[in-house]
């Protein structure tokens, strides 16, 4: 009988390549042959916690990579999830309600097929388009209402623009307010979003500047989630946690925040691109560099720092009667209830007299190594006319001129290979 590989600590030697042999070697996974870019995509989101990630994907393997994003968010880091499918006549008055999940119907048939707002069996995807049933908000138990963890969204490049507007608000403003029996609520809102969006949809930048990370997956060079899986913690969120709390004591140099900030102007200035690189964006780029160097890199977690990770992950494990997300066999159940508290390195020094903790550095490799994850979604072809005419009105410096017939990814590539 295999053993089960531990779960690696942050830092060490051949951190991702273990992390990744971990989560595909748990036994809840049924041997699924997972992606790797995609996981590895999901967890930098997951870790910093700062704007969605958009997927591009044909229409017809839309369905297959919701059902495939649905199960990693629910198997290996036990969230939450729901599905959210908007179109052209969605209303602004249903979305509000849209965004709840596992709502208790009232007066509605039992039947199966007349819910449209069940939690979906992994591997499957059921519609959750209010359009289905434009009545459904009536029929709502107000009393319990949970908003998710994960919302993975699809048809938002079809929504009309005020439906776009409205979700728009929600992301930044992290509350959804709604009237119920006469009563204003609000509902805090901070959920993970993953767009699924249609590959080669035209979508206003201001929509597109709430998503940090994007890609382009081919879901049918995917394997589809086995029958049979179950909400579980394959990789615990208090883990996760403690990737994110380290972002603090990942430094980056003076050099490289130059180097930044070069990359970005080069983009900007680029005569054979449209860019929208807003503020948002150039505030988190550098903290999703240091996520990058916290998951390929090596670095000494301070002792006592490490010592609390052990500690949680066995008393974790040991605890396989509890209930509730990270529950059972394998499970970590809560480790910052059970350990009293969240590790921290705020306080280590304190505690530990730990004075030569001073964190690590970034390198130019993790700058390359989100590159083009962050700034393909926030750039597209100008057209030759446009070109032309940028060449003409362009910036007092002069621009580069880019190879003929260039694709997106071809220019970024030339970008970060030359400043």
């Amino acid at each position: 009988m295999s053993t089960i590989p531990s779960l690696p600590v942050p830092g060490e030697q051949q951190f991702p390549r273990r992390l990744l042999h971990y989560i595909a070697a748990h036994p809840a996974l049924r041997s699924w042959a997972l992606s790797p870019p995609l996981l590895s995509i999901l967890l930098l989101v997951l870790i910093v916690r700062q704007g969605g990630l958009v997927v591009d994907v044909e229409d017809d393997g839309r369905d297959k990579l919701v059902s495939i994003v649905y199960a990693m968010m629910e198997s290996i880091f036990s969230m939450t999830v729901r599905t959210l499918s908007l179109s052209a006549v969605t209303r602004t008055d249903e979305l509000p309600w849209s965004l709840f999940r596992n709502h208790t119907p009232r007066h509605v048939p039992s039947q199966e097929s007349q819910l449209s707002d069940v939690r979906p069996r992994i591997g499957s995807r059921k519609s959750t388009n209010l359009e289905v049933n434009g009545h459904l908000h009536h029929n709502l138990d107000k009393d319990h209402l949970d908003l998710p963890e994960v919302l993975i969204v699809t048809g938002l490049e079809n929504a009309s623009g005020p439906v776009q507007m409205k979700m728009c608000d929600y992301l930044t403003k992290k509350r959804v307010e709604a009237r119920v029996e006469n009563e204003d609520r609000v509902w805090e809102f901070e959920p993970v979003v993953v767009w699924v969006r249609r590959e080669g949809a035209e979508v206003p930048w201001w929509v597109t500047d709430h998503f940090m990370c994007g890609t382009t997956v081919d879901p049918f060079a995917m394997d589809k989630p086995p029958r049979g899986l179950r909400p579980g913690a394959i990789i615990p969120q208090p883990y996760l946690k403690t990737l994110s709390l380290l972002l603090p004591y990942t430094h980056i140099h003076a050099s490289i925040s130059m180097h930044i900030s070069n990359l970005l102007s080069a983009i900007t200035t680029h005569p054979s691109l449209h860019s929208a690189i807003t503020s948002r964006a150039v505030r988190a780029f550098p903290i999703y560099v240091r996520a990058h160097r916290l998951l390929v890199g090596d670095f000494t977690l301070p002792h006592l720092f490490e010592v609390k990770l052990h500690q949680q992950d066995s008393e974790g494990v040991g605890s396989q009667n509890k209930k509730g997300l990270g529950g059972g066999t394998g499970g970590v159940d809560s480790w910052n209830i059970i350990a009293g508290e969240e590790p921290d390195v705020n306080g280590l020094r304190q505690e530990g007299n730990e004075e030569d903790f001073d964190g690590w550095h970034v390198m130019p490799a993790n700058v390359q190594g989100v590159w083009n994850v962050l700034m393909a979604h926030r750039v597209k072809k100008r057209r030759e006319r446009e070109e032309v005419m940028w060449l003409v009105k362009g910036p007092a410096h002069g621009g580069r001129r880019s190879a003929p017939g260039g694709s997106i990814d071809d220019i970024l590539n030339e970008i970060i290979r030359t400043i």
